[in-house]
């Protein structure tokens, strides 16, 4: 197990999940009621998948920092998809941060928290990381299905093309999708 592994994973996950704010900003900026259009398999609308996304970060980065979990998010205070993506920000950051605490030993460290039915849980920190990048895969498939069928798709969110453009190694250069090695920080 190599904390290298999960850091590269997250650095997709938060390029990834970049592209879906810029997208959902796009269709913010078109119309304003637009976050509250229907989202199937998400968390009912993309306002609300949005939010999800963000707060679940926030309680799996607590836990794994052996903290309690904070409140969740609610979407009723997130007027525009930039409130939401300066919170995703100051998550991304805390979780890069986090990460670059760990050593290769950590990853079996086995966490315990409370879970939101206020039952004991343990698991070890790399389940932990793991399910958050996993977590994140799905919400953001549901996303990027429904941002694409409102008009505003998120462009190519493939590991492999996210390995591409961060290595320069890509041919399929979609003018869409920014580059991840000058991500805003």
């Amino acid at each position: 197990m190599s904390i290298e592994y999960f850091r590269t994973l997250y650095e997709f996950t938060a390029w990834a999940n970049e592209q879906l704010f810029a997208a959902a900003a796009r269709l913010d900026e078109q119309d304003e009621t637009a976050l509250d259009l229907p989202l199937a398999g998400g968390y009912g609308t993309l306002r609300e998948t949005l939010t999800h996304l963000v707060s679940a970060q926030r309680v799996w980065l607590a836990r794994a920092r052996g903290e309690a979990s904070p409140p969740q998010l609610l979407a009723s205070g997130f007027a525009t998809v930039s409130d939401l993506r300066a919170c995703w920000e100051t998550s991304d950051r805390e979780m890069r941060d986090f990460l670059a605490t760990l050593d290769d030993d950590a990853l079996a460290r086995p966490v315990a928290y409370v879970n939101t039915q206020g039952e004991p849980n343990e698991y070890a920190l790399w389940h932990i990381l793991s399910h958050l990048i996993m977590h994140t895969a799905q919400h953001r498939a549901e996303l990027a299905m429904a941002l694409t069928q409102y008009g505003v798709s998120p462009g190519w969110l493939d590991f492999s093309y996210y390995l591409d453009l961060r290595d320069g190694t890509t041919i399929h250069v979609s003018p869409s999708v920014p580059d991840p090695k000058h991500r805003s920080q």
